[in-house]
C-alpha cells in the first residue's frame, strides 16, 4: 500500500475510460534527469495533474532550459549512438537477432522505444541489447538477413536542437539536461520556451515556430517575406509546425518566456 501511495505522489498518466484506473504509473519526477533509463521505455507519455503532456526522451547533446527539440530518428547514423553496420553471420527468415561483432557499444541503451531498420526496409522495435555483438528484436524478420544486409539502429525519442525550418519540433526542454541523459520533455501545456529575438519581435499572443537562425530557439511568425500569402505571412513559415503561442512579456533579447506549448 505504501508503494502505491508513493507512486501516486509522483503522478500517473491519464486514466482508462473503462475503469478509471491509471494506465501506467511512473516512478520518476518530471524535473529530474537520469543517467539511465528509469522508465523502461522511451517515448511513453504522462499527463500531470494540470493536463500537461510529457514524453520520456534521451538527450543527444547538452540541452538548455527552453530549448526546442526535434527527433533525430534516422538522420544521424544510428539516431543518437551512431550504430550502423552489416550483418555478420546471417539470420534466417523467422529469426529475431541482428549481429555485428563489436558494433553495439551502446547495447545497454537498447530496449523498447529503440528500432532497427535494415536495407530491405523492414523495421522492428528492439527487445533488448544482448551484447556488443548482438541485439534482439520484438517479432521476427520476414526476409532473411544475409552478410550483405546493412542496418541502422535509431530512436524517435532521441532528441537534439537544430536551426532549420525543415524539421518538426517534438517538444521543449523545461530544465537543463546533460548529454546522453534521460528526461521528461514537455509536449503540450503551459511552459517555458527560449526565443530568438533577432528574428522578429515576440510578445503576448505571438505564434511561435522554430528559429531558422539559432539552434534550439523559437521565433515569432512575421509578416515579412519575399513570397507571402494573402494574409501577408511568409509562405515558407506556414509550412513549419507551430510550437505554440507566447503568453509572456515582450522579448527584446534572446531569453526564455512563458508560452502555451503544443507540439502534438
Amino acid at each position: 500500500m505504501a508503494e502505491a501511495t508513493n507512486l501516486a505522489l509522483y503522478g500517473s498518466n491519464e486514466c482508462s475510460p473503462v475503469n478509471s484506473v491509471p494506465r501506467e504509473q511512473f516512478i520518476t519526477q518530471i524535473g529530474w534527469e537520469y543517467s539511465t533509463n528509469e522508465e523502461g521505455r522511451l517515448g511513453i507519455e504522462r499527463k500531470d495533474e494540470m493536463g500537461r503532456i510529457w514524453r520520456w526522451c534521451k538527450s543527444e547533446s547538452a540541452l538548455s532550459r527552453g530549448n526546442t527539440l526535434y527527433a533525430i530518428s534516422c538522420e544521424s547514423a544510428g539516431g543518437g549512438d551512431g550504430t550502423t553496420g552489416t550483418e555478420d553471420v546471417g539470420v534466417v527468415s523467422g529469426g529475431n537477432t541482428v549481429n555485428d561483432s563489436s558494433v553495439f557499444d551502446c547495447y545497454t541503451y537498447y530496449g523498447p522505444g529503440w528500432y532497427v531498420m535494415n536495407s530491405n526496409h523492414e523495421t522492428h522495435e528492439i527487445d533488448d541489447g544482448i551484447s556488443t555483438a548482438k541485439i534482439r528484436i520484438i517479432g521476427t524478420w520476414t526476409t532473411a538477413l544475409t552478410t550483405s544486409t546493412t542496418f541502422n539502429v535509431f530512436c524517435p525519442s532521441s532528441v537534439e536542437v537544430a536551426a532549420t525550418s525543415s524539421k518538426k519540433i517534438v517538444g521543449v526542454a523545461q530544465h537543463d539536461v546533460t548529454a546522453d541523459y534521460y528526461f521528461w520533455m514537455l509536449v503540450k501545456g503551459i511552459g517555458i520556451v527560449k526565443v530568438d529575438a533577432s528574428e522578429t519581435t515576440v510578445g503576448p499572443g505571438v505564434k511561435l515556430i522554430q528559429s531558422s537562425a539559432v539552434a534550439g530557439l523559437a521565433e515569432g511568425i512575421s509578416a515579412v517575406g519575399t513570397t507571402t500569402t494573402t494574409l501577408g505571412v511568409a509562405a515558407a513559415e506556414l509550412q513549419v509546425g507551430m510550437i505554440g503561442m507566447c503568453i509572456g512579456l515582450d522579448v527584446s533579447t534572446d531569453a526564455c518566456t512563458a508560452a502555451m506549448i503544443d507540439c502534438t
